[in-house]
């Protein structure tokens, strides 16, 4: 029994080990503040603690936590930008973060896309004053409803692309894509869509 207990332990502690290695590497790549570090070693606690971590891969339980705590503290990363960082499958992400909220019974609020358009406008490098057309696009589109149940990342880049376009400022489709992890066929469909509601007020 002792033995069992040993191992047990000693798997519990390589476990958590490697997990903080793996969080010190996804700090440094996406750029997170240490409170989001801090709560996230303190949730992947919590998560072993109710033993539900068994055949369930570490990588991908890490990389959900982590992105379960930027949801909880509004540190706008994208769970593409998480999957990336942490070399996993957005979909097998996807799966893990819900199961996690329901063990949790936590509710982390939706993101909005304003939270994403300086990110894309730094990026992407425009002017400060596409950004603020972009804001303005963004607004005009909330209030018309226009955003609801939208990805917030896909209606970030579509604003942005098309205030650089009113603007006549050469920022290409594919690089606001490649910035914002949004194919560009989506984007190109967002801004189709903003536009028909509200072209004249652009």
């Amino acid at each position: 029994m002792w033995d069992r207990n040993s191992r047990s332990s000693s798997s519990s502690t390589q476990s958590f080990q490697k997990a903080f290695t793996l969080l010190d590497g996804l700090r440094a790549k996406l750029g997170l503040p240490e409170s989001v570090v801090e709560q996230t070693a303190y949730w992947f606690r919590k998560i072993s603690a109710k033993k539900i971590l068994g055949g369930r891969s570490t990588v991908v339980i890490l990389c959900a936590t982590t992105y379960i705590v930027c949801r909880l503290t509004n540190t706008p990363r994208t769970i593409h930008d998480i999957a990336d960082a942490g070399n996993v499958k957005t979909k097998h992400l996807q799966r893990i973060y819900r199961f996690l909220v329901k063990e949790l019974d936590i509710h982390p609020i939706a993101y909005k896309p304003d939270e994403f358009v300086t990110r894309l406008a730094k990026a992407t490098s425009v002017s400060e004053k596409t950004q603020r057309l972009a804001f303005k696009i963004l607004s005009i589109a909330e209030k018309k409803g226009i955003t609801t149940s939208k990805n917030p990342m896909s209606m970030a880049a579509a604003v942005v692309h098309l205030a650089s376009l009113k603007n006549k400022e050469k920022v290409s489709q594919l690089k606001i894509s490649e910035v914002s992890g949004i194919s560009a066929v989506t984007i190109r469909d967002r801004s189709k869509e903003i536009t028909k509601c509200i072209g004249g007020e652009i």
